[in-house]
């Protein structure tokens, strides 16, 4: 029998009363961080709970994906910046002839006053809708490319549709066109190591953004790098919210998980300069160094403009959450529609009173998400902010035939915001994140469009809470809700 000793046990007494110490300390300091950062008092009490009630578990994670590492990771990174002097495009009546309406006027001026692009002009654009779409016009823009190829994205599979990108990126290089390729290094944490060595015998330039763990100076294990751009020879540009594999590329049967619903958007005009910048900016962080980039001419074209257009970077290397606060003030300054489709939703307290808020004036107000998506804590969580739309009558569609991972939000008939955000907390106020907001009525009208049929594909969510199954997931609802500022 295992007897302990007077001198074993001062020295177990002595080790717990420092760690005691230690943790009471550390518990303080961080509830006197979290006071002190002004947090949104949803996420501040999320995590004053979670010190008292799990401190050894609470803190080492609060290190790790809060404050105050969040300003440091992102003092590392210059900030970016999208504004220069005055050009031909501010001063060009065919441009701000696509600026009407209050809440477009509003952007402009928002615009003018933040980090937020010039008004830019799109002289067309394509919409790729189906998974063969958004692969098939990737595939054909880096066929068509002369001179440069820019490959941004969150996630690289190691799929079938994966490595047939990757094919192509690689004999486009061979051919002595310049080829970049930049993968989060959460979101491509298998495939980066996998495709390394074929980009780099291929002569592909490729980088890594932000390493999970702290091997390196630059890293991070919450800010995630989730812009997925293309961009080919300066010219043209695709965005959107699909990454590259086969669950965004490649149909499924239609009726399972297994099916994915997502659109991209190809684009060309002097926006596509912007999209470049910011391209550039995370790809010479994730080198450490500036790279030299081939100066190519800025964007001219005597081509009809079909839509003017701001670029919207949000992120650490943002001053202020530029996406949540356009997409607020659009939403407020609404005549007659709001109509969003996001994969995730799990708002702020300002998004979602806005949304209620618009309701009650009397604009006609609709949500499509997915029925089950892909991260069902996130959809426990997400139930509880839909019954409250439902309860204030906005329209809310659950999506049926597998995933939804659109991102589009319309404004009236007009204003479209489009790119990689999610409604979600961590594209409002984490994450980097790019969204383009166009003014074109013929676009916003592809938009309703596409927006009507997912809903012709949806059911209308019911908010109920009849009998003892329900309340007991209300109560597992309410209290996935509690962490949303976690999630």
């Amino acid at each position: 029998m295992f007897r302990l000793s007077s001198d074993n046990f001062i020295q177990v007494l002595l080790t717990a009363h420092i760690f005691t110490v230690v943790g009471a300390i550390l518990t303080v300091f961080l509830l006197r961080r979290v006071i002190q950062e002004r947090r949104a008092p949803t996420s501040a009490l999320a995590w004053v709970l979670a010190t008292l009630f799990v401190p050894y578990i609470a803190i080492p994670f609060y290190f790790l994906l809060a404050k105050p590492w969040k300003k440091y990771r992102a003092s590392l990174k210059s900030p970016l910046k999208l504004r220069h002097e005055p050009s031909r495009n501010m001063k060009n009546e065919r441009v701000k002839s696509f600026v009407t309406g209050d809440a477009a006027t509003e952007l402009l001026q928002f615009a003018s006053q933040t980090n937020v692009s010039e008004l830019e002009e799109i002289t067309s654009f394509a919409i790729f809708s189906s998974p063969e779409a958004i692969y098939s016009g990737l595939l054909e823009a880096i066929d068509g490319a002369e001179r440069e190829i820019c490959l941004m994205t969150f996630i690289l599979g190691q799929d079938e549709v994966s490595q047939s990108v990757v094919r192509a990126l690689c004999e486009k290089a061979q051919e002595g066109i310049k080829v970049y390729v930049l993968l989060d290094a959460l979101g491509s944490l298998w495939s980066s190591r996998r495709f390394a060595k074929t980009f780099l015998q291929a002569g592909v330039q490729i980088r890594t953004f932000m390493p999970v763990l702290p091997l390196r100076r630059r890293w991070s294990a919450h800010l995630r790098n989730h812009r997925k751009i293309t961009i080919v020879d300066g010219k043209k540009a695709i965005i959107g919210g699909a990454n590259i594999s086969n669950e965004y590329m490649k149909s499924g049967d239609g009726n399972s998980s297994s099916s994915w619903s997502d659109v991209s958007f190809l684009i060309s005009g002097s926006a596509v300069t912007s999209l470049r910048k910011i391209f550039q900016a995370d790809f010479d962080f994730a080198s450490e160094s500036p790279n030299k980039w081939e100066d190519i001419a800025p964007f001219l074209s005597l081509d009809p403009v079909n839509a003017a257009c701001l670029c919207i970077a949000s992120g650490p290397d943002v001053e202020e959450n530029l996406f949540a606060d356009a997409l607020v003030l659009a939403m407020t300054q609404a005549n007659e529609r709001i109509w969003i489709v996001t994969p995730y939703f799990i708002p702020d307290e300002i998004v979602l009173r806005t949304l209620i808020m618009m309701k009650r004036a009397g604009k006609d107000i609709r949500l499509v998400t997915p029925m089950s998506s892909n991260h069902p804590l996130v959809d426990l969580a997400r139930d509880s902010f839909l019954k409250q739309l439902v309860e204030a009558q906005v329209d809310v569609f659950l999506f049926r035939p597998g995933m939804l991972h659109s991102k589009l939000i319309l404004i009236d008939d007009h204003i479209s915001l489009v790119g990689s955000a999610n409604l979600d907390r961590r594209s409002l106020y984490l994450n980097y994140e790019i969204t383009l907001s166009l003014f074109s009525a013929e676009f916003g009208e592809n938009m309703k469009g596409l927006i009507e049929d997912y809903i012709a594909h949806s059911v209308r969510f019911e908010s109920t809470r009849d009998g003892i199954r329900e309340d007991l997931r209300a109560v597992f609802e309410d209290t996935a809700r509690l962490c949303a500022p976690l999630l």
